[in-house]
């Protein structure tokens, strides 16, 4: 049924790097949580494989079986000064808070915006890794790599091995993937 499928990278944090975003609750193995305002929140599809990963290394791959979305509202955090939601809570200097714009404050504006949210879920595909894949192998895999990017399309031709290596239980996911990747290559030839 899912022959070709286009791989991501997704970032389950429990950590969030910035306070703007109060965060989503993800369970690796089952589902993944996202919303409109995500880059590549639009192109992920059903079918498509994704390397769940944290902050440090992968955790597994999963195919993703279903999507579902629904209209909501999303809570953003925000500089009372600029109104820039990259905002990073300091853990020793006072006050509190700092934008990315440099503005210090100790309470940040709420601000309600509207979303689609939407849950991707695994079924049963999920497979964990036995060996780790370092994040910084897993993001050097994508086309176009961006830090603050938590969902990002890979290169699964450019990280197969470590992903097989890794992965044993999950090699069809990966050579959908590759196929896929394959048929890319092909077509532009």
């Amino acid at each position: 049924m899912f022959k070709h499928s286009r791989m991501w990278s997704i970032l389950i944090a429990s950590e969030r790097q910035y306070a703007g975003n109060l965060g989503y609750e993800d369970d690796p193995v089952s589902t993944y949580r996202y919303d409109s305002n995500v880059p590549n929140s639009r192109r992920v599809a059903v079918g498509d494989v994704v390397l769940v990963r944290d902050t440090e290394r992968l955790l597994g791959i999963a195919r993703i079986v279903a999507i579902d979305s629904e209209k909501s509202e999303k809570r953003l955090q925000r500089c009372p000064v600029c109104r820039d939601s990259g905002l990073k809570r300091r853990a020793v200097k006072l006050p509190e808070y700092r934008c990315d714009r440099g503005h210090k404050f100790d309470v940040p504006l709420a601000d309600d915006v509207n979303v689609t949210r939407y849950t991707a879920h695994f079924g049963a595909s999920f497979v964990g890794a036995i060996s780790p894949v370092p994040r910084e192998r897993i993001r050097a895999a994508a086309f176009r790599p961006n830090g603050q990017f938590a969902i990002e399309e890979i290169n699964a031709q450019a990280i197969a091995s470590e992903l097989q290596e890794a992965l044993p239980g999950g090699r069809g996911l990966i050579a959908a993937a590759l196929s896929r990747a394959a048929e890319a290559t092909a077509a532009t030839d």
